[in-house]
């Protein structure tokens, strides 16, 4: 059975996906003067830009504030497509129709193509490392993660991994928010600081001896040892009296 090509406000009721779900949560929503303007231009031009529904046509992937906007006028032909795509690429689909379509600076774009995208590539890379996977599409062997959103987000190593740094702090929600810079949420990230071992008195006596005989020629070493013996005999030499 073909599914329709256009359906009618108030008498189907459609879901959200869950990722366009979660990222209409991060993004900012329209304004009051966006959500009006949008509303005039579909009341007088009707709407043109389909509803992208899933396979089913039960959940909405992109389009959310023009089916409420369609609900509110009472449209009786809403035009819908369906995505037919794996289920996987469904948030690459929600960005590629979402955050360029947004006034959105270059900050706010980085950090949500990062939260969609930075968890792919993570769990690839530490596939790749455990030996379960092999590397990414067309990447080079060793290619990392910040390396990977570098390339495809055509912007710095720099900035994609000042991304990372964010993601892993849980200040990147405060980028898209647009309440801070790329820079002010990866600055805010915990610095990891290298645990220091605490020497046994066992190695620290080791490590001056080494540097002790290391004062001194292979054909001296025998004599060394003998005074050292007789120091710690308690036989000090006569100069030191």
């Amino acid at each position: 059975m073909a599914l329709p090509k256009t359906i009618a406000a108030g008498k189907v009721t459609l879901g959200i996906h869950p990722k366009a779900k979660e990222l209409s949560e991060w993004l900012q929503v329209l304004s009051n003067k966006e959500a009006k303007e949008l509303k005039e231009d579909i009341k007088a031009n009707g709407m043109h830009l389909a509803i992208l529904l899933t396979k089913d046509g039960k959940q909405i992937i992109d389009g959310r504030n023009r089916w409420m906007i369609a609900h509110e006028l009472g449209l009786k032909e809403v035009p819908v497509e369906y995505f037919t795509g794996k289920e996987e690429d469904i948030p690459k689909v929600i960005l590629s129709r979402n955050v360029f379509r947004r006034h959105l600076s270059d900050d706010q774009r980085v950090a949500v193509i990062t939260h969609v995208t930075a968890p792919a590539y993570e769990k690839e890379a530490a596939d790749r490392k455990s030996g379960k996977g092999g590397r990414f599409k067309g990447a080079a062997p060793r290619e990392s993660v910040a390396s990977k959103l570098s390339k495809d987000m055509k912007i710095s190593q720099h900035k994609a991994e000042q991304a990372l740094k964010a993601r892993k702090a849980g200040t990147l929600k405060s980028v898209i928010k647009g309440r801070k810079s790329l820079r002010q949420a990866a600055s805010a990230a915990p610095t990891t600081r290298r645990r220091v071992k605490t020497k046994t008195m066992e190695e620290r006596v080791w490590i001056f001896y080494k540097r002790l005989l290391g004062q001194f020629t292979h054909d001296e070493l025998r004599e060394v040892k003998r005074h050292l013996r007789n120091f710690l005999a308690g036989n000090e030499p006569k100069e030191a009296k």
